[in-house]
C-alpha cells in the first residue's frame, strides 16, 4: 500500500507552460480532495457525521460539506462559475461559528436540520467534478496573481489542507 502523501502546492510565479501549470494544479486539487475524502472516510457509522466532538465546533457533517462550499462560493464570486449547485447547502456550509461557551454553539446550531450523510457525499461528487471540469476546460492567462480569477481556486485548496488538518483534530476528540 502506497500511502498518499500531501503534494507541494504550484509555483504561480514562474515561468512555466500553461498545460504545465494546469496540470500541476489539477493534481494539487485532486491529492486535497483525495486527502480529505480519505480522511472523512475514516469515520465509522453514519451517526457518528452528527456528533460535535468538541463542544466549541459544528457537528462533523458540517464540515463534510465545508470545503466543497467554500469552492463554489469562492468561484462564483470571481465568475469562473455562473450557477449554484445546491443554494441551501451553500448557505448551510459557508460559515463556521466561533463560540466563546459551548451554549452559544448550541443556539446558533439548535434550528439546523443537518441534512442526509449520503445527500452531502452527492453534493461533494457533483462539486468534485465541476472543478475538475474548469480546471481542465477554462483558459489560464499568466501569470496567476492575488486578482487572477484561479486566485480563489488556489486559495479553496489552500483552505481544503486547512480543514484536513482540523478536522483530523476533531477526529481525535471523539469516543473512541
Amino acid at each position: 500500500m502506497n500511502p498518499i502523501k500531501s503534494t507541494t502546492p504550484p509555483k504561480l510565479d514562474s515561468c512555466q507552460t500553461n498545460s504545465n501549470l494546469r496540470q500541476d494544479i489539477l493534481e494539487y486539487f485532486q491529492n486535497a480532495w483525495q486527502l480529505e475524502d480519505i480522511l472523512m472516510n475514516s469515520i465509522v457509522g453514519e451517526e457518528t457525521f452528527y456528533l460535535n466532538p468538541d463542544p466549541l465546533r459544528n457537528p462533523l457533517i458540517f464540515y463534510l460539506g465545508h470545503s466543497a462550499v467554500f469552492y463554489i462560493n469562492k468561484l462564483i464570486r470571481v465568475e469562473l462559475l455562473e450557477k449554484r449547485i445546491n443554494s441551501n447547502y451553500e448557505i448551510l456550509f459557508e460559515l463556521g461559528v466561533d463560540p466563546e461557551k459551548p451554549e452559544e454553539l448550541d443556539r446558533a446550531i439548535a434550528h439546523i436540520d443537518w441534512p442526509k450523510l449520503e445527500d452531502v457525499w452527492q453534493y461533494r461528487e457533483k462539486v468534485y467534478q465541476i472543478i475538475l471540469d474548469l480546471i481542465q476546460k477554462t483558459p489560464l492567462n499568466l501569470p496567476i496573481h492575488q486578482n487572477h480569477p484561479f486566485w480563489a481556486l488556489m486559495m479553496s485548496m489552500e483552505h481544503q489542507h486547512i480543514h484536513i488538518e482540523t478536522s483530523s483534530m476533531l477526529f481525535r476528540q471523539l469516543p473512541v
